[in-house]
């Protein structure tokens, strides 16, 4: 007994070896229903995937070459999930020159069953004759070392529909197995099946969506990987039209709706900005205008908030000429210096008017009006911050001021109103403030302003 148990032991531990070793070894493969000749010559062959789902038979593509099959196949992959499309190409040129170097070889050779197709039904007689039962048999063997291995003699005998169904499906059970580790070559049957026929759009759509869920290919996962890298493209191209559309499109196809990430967004958006920004500094009032004018479908490409960080940057600017500038000493030989100085701060700060007016005017869109906080260095006029009230009033132009007014009510914002600023070390609200600078240029237009909104002065 003790010699049996021992001699089972050994047999034991070999067969598992042997099981591990080959579940390394064997590849993944596709088969097909066979039908042989008392001589074990090949008589009728027809790739599994085709009769596992013969419902899906389309008479018309018997005229078609494995080629022409398979091209329409890849198409229709592009259309519906462009990524996977992709990787089926660079498969398929792989299994293609693999299948062709064994054929080249003139090597004949069988191959054992690959037990990866998990297949749980056969047809009952040979189409060819109904005395003989067809058996599975494999037809190539992927490797997992990346040679392809082929049954000449089966593979020569498939028709030009099972060619196609077996180059499509060691392509796509490769990339199934790569990209979400299959074990079995079931859901690429599917696919390949869904692929080849002529099923619409809708219910092909919904197949390959199920067998590429929780995969690298699934549409929530590569929607991100691959608009972001499109939209970083596009922007480098200064394309926003592409990329702002690109992070606003819908997978409809899919029935989601789904989008970049807020990093390839954000960073859109800002290089549009700093496209605002550079127009803004040189005055280029043409380049705005068609910035402006410029549409992501039917919305502008430069949407409210954009607006408004650009009427920051102008307002920003103006400030930073109420700072204490450096003013050169008196000297006979620079006094054109000076003066020069002083004439080209007071005309920066008109251009900067007319700018912010211009923008405030953008016949575009409407800023939404909590986009126009403007944020200071710390050591700008000792204020953290400044509103667009306190702008408007620092330039003594009552028209803006009553712009902003008007806004801050209208947007149900009257709250802007009372932001406070520190100002010379004490607290002053935006209303005070404005006041209080209004005094040097139009103080009774100012209040006459408050007054008609009911604001308290």
């Amino acid at each position: 007994m003790k010699i049996l148990f021992v001699l089972a032991l050994i047999f034991l531990t070999f067969s598992v070896q042997a099981s591990n070793g080959s579940g390394r070894d064997i590849g993944n493969g596709g088969g097909a229903i066979v039908c042989r000749d008392s001589q074990s010559n090949v008589t009728y062959a027809q790739v599994y995937d085709i009769w596992e789902y013969r419902a899906l038979a389309d008479n018309e593509q018997n005229n078609l070459s494995a080629d022409e099959l398979i091209q329409r196949a890849v198409t229709r992959a592009a259309k519906l999930n462009p990524w996977f499309h992709k990787l089926l190409v660079a498969e398929l040129a792989t299994v293609s020159q693999g299948i062709q170097q064994q054929l080249a070889s003139d090597e004949g050779i069988a191959l054992n069953v690959v037990l990866d197709s998990k297949h749980i039904t056969m047809p009952l007689r040979c189409p060819n004759d109904s005395t003989r039962r067809p058996q599975y048999e494999q037809v190539v063997n992927y490797l997992n070392d990346g040679r392809i291995l082929v049954d000449t003699e089966i593979y020569q005998a498939l028709s030009p529909k099972s060619l196609a169904a077996i180059h499509l499906h060691e392509a796509i059970y490769k990339i199934l197995r790569d990209v979400r580790g299959d074990a079995d070559s079931s859901e690429a049957r599917r696919l390949n099946a869904y692929l080849l026929s002529s099923c619409p759009d809708e219910t092909l759509i919904a197949n390959m969506q199920e067998v590429l869920e929780n995969s690298k290919l699934s549409v929530p996962t590569i929607v991100k990987q691959e608009l972001d890298s499109e939209i970083f493209a596009a922007v480098k191209n200064s394309d926003f039209e592409l990329a702002f559309f690109l992070f606003s499109r819908n997978i409809n196809l899919y029935g989601e709706t789904r989008g970049p990430s807020l990093a390839a967004t954000s960073f859109a958006r800002n290089e549009l900005l700093n496209l605002l920004q550079s127009k803004i500094q040189s005055n280029d009032y043409d380049g705005l205008r068609e910035l402006f004018a410029r549409k992501n479908a039917a919305l502008p490409l430069v949407d409210g908030v954009l607006l408004g960080k650009a009427f920051s940057f102008v307002a920003t600017s103006y400030i930073s000429f109420l700072r204490p500038h450096q003013v050169c000493a008196p000297r006979p030989d620079r006094r054109n210096e000076v003066t020069c100085e002083t004439e080209r701060n007071h005309t920066e700060k008109k251009k900067l008017l007319a700018m912010a007016k211009f923008l405030t005017s953008a016949p575009s869109n409407k800023m939404e009006f909590p986009s126009f906080w403007i944020e200071l260095p710390k050591n700008a006029m000792d204020a953290d911050a400044i509103t667009p009230l306190m702008f408007a009033a620092l330039t003594g132009d009552s028209e803006l001021t009553n712009y902003f007014l008007h806004s801050t009510i209208e947007s149900n914002h009257p709250e802007f109103l009372n932001y406070t600023a520190t100002l010379d070390g004490k607290q002053q609200s935006a209303r005070g403030f404005a006041h209080k600078y209004a005094s040097f240029f139009e103080r009774w237009r100012l209040g006459k302003l408050f007054k008609s909104y009911g604001i308290a002065q």
